[in-house]
């Protein structure tokens, strides 16, 4: 079968998904503002993580990398979960500010049990089992095995591909619920 045959047969177009990409930071390069966002937040993050732990180096250099690491970890998937979640949410919301509220009740928690600020076999019962439900967990988790090890670890993996399928089974709900005409 020869290289034309097979891109006839492919569900999308391989030009117009590399030409994707290309656009996009055709698009940021030409747009300072969002370069400076780009290279700024994540330096910003890491002096206010400072300045928050500068009593506890120990809770610093636990933290710091972690939430270094999730970054970018949670701008990639957190872009594609918060689009498969804006998704499901539409279909339940009447209008953008219930839509706004539903998000919140649900990046809220996951932020506050993800074991970022506390380890989540110190947290009470309860809560740790609310966490393993929780996509951002594992996000942590991955992060504080990149921060750990100088490798890809079985756990770093696990845990990504735990994240992509929760974007997936979110992106299935929402194709699920949108309404057809």
């Amino acid at each position: 079968m020869t290289a034309t045959h097979l891109t006839d047969r492919l569900p999308f177009s391989p030009g117009i998904t590399a030409a994707t990409p290309v656009r996009v930071l055709q698009q940021i390069s030409r747009d300072r503002g969002s370069t400076a966002l780009l290279l700024g937040i994540p330096c910003m993050l890491m002096v206010l993580l400072k300045l928050m732990f500068h009593d506890s180096e120990e809770t610093f250099e636990r933290v710091g990398p972690q939430v270094f690491g999730i970054f970018p970890v949670i701008v990639m998937l957190g872009a594609l979960l918060g689009l498969a979640l804006g998704l499901l949410v539409s279909a339940f919301a009447r209008n953008e500010f219930q839509a706004v509220q539903f998000l919140l009740a649900g990046v809220l928690p996951q932020f506050l049990v993800c074991g970022l600020f506390l380890p989540r076999d110190e947290m009470y019962g309860a809560l740790a089992a609310v966490a393993r439900a929780m996509p951002m967990t594992y996000a942590v988790q991955a992060a504080g095995e990149a921060a750990t090890h100088s490798g890809v670890t079985a756990l770093f993996v696990r845990d990504a591909v735990l994240i992509l399928g929760c974007v997936v089974l979110v992106l299935v709900a929402s194709a699920a619920t949108l309404k057809r005409r």
